[in-house]
Formats: structure tokens, C-alpha cells, sequence
């Protein structure tokens, strides 16, 4: 993780859930204009998730959540 990846856990097996938790991250964001000081340097919010498949590794999470996360960008920006 850089210094700006946070990375959240869910408990449960919803997938459902943690889709709509990111949508909701991503739209309350977008209506969220940055203070100054940091607006020149913001370029948006993205946010990826995954779902833990069975016999996964836990260590494998981060870097697949981390894929997700590159694939929204590609996406936010392309939407510009």
C-alpha cells in the first residue's frame, strides 16, 4: 500500500455489500471538493474490492484489491 491506499475489511460474505459501500465511497467523494491546499494535488477518489475466494490467502487480498483499484482509476479517467 502507498501512502494514500487505505484498505478496509468486511466482515460477512456479501459481495453485494461491499459494492454498494464502494459506489457510495466513490459518489460521496465526487461531491466532496478537497480543501485548497490540497486541490491542485487531488486527482479523485478510487476505490476497489474484492471478495475472498475460497483457499485464498489473506495475503493475496491486498494485491488483488490493489488491481481493482488501478482498473476504477483507468475507468474515472477515461470518463473525464
Amino acid at each position: 500500500m502507498g501512502g494514500d491506499e487505505f484498505v478496509t475489511l468486511l466482515r460477512g460474505d456479501d459481495g453485494e455489500r461491499a459494492a454498494g459501500l464502494a459506489a457510495a465511497l466513490e459518489r460521496g467523494f465526487a461531491g466532496w471538493p478537497p480543501p485548497a491546499e490540497i486541490a491542485a494535488h487531488s486527482r479523485g477518489v478510487s476505490i476497489g474490492h474484492v471478495r475472498r475466494r475460497p483457499g485464498e490467502h489473506s495475503r493475496q487480498l491486498p494485491r488483488r484489491g490493489a488491481e481493482t483499484m488501478r482498473a476504477a482509476k483507468r475507468r474515472r479517467k477515461s470518463d473525464r
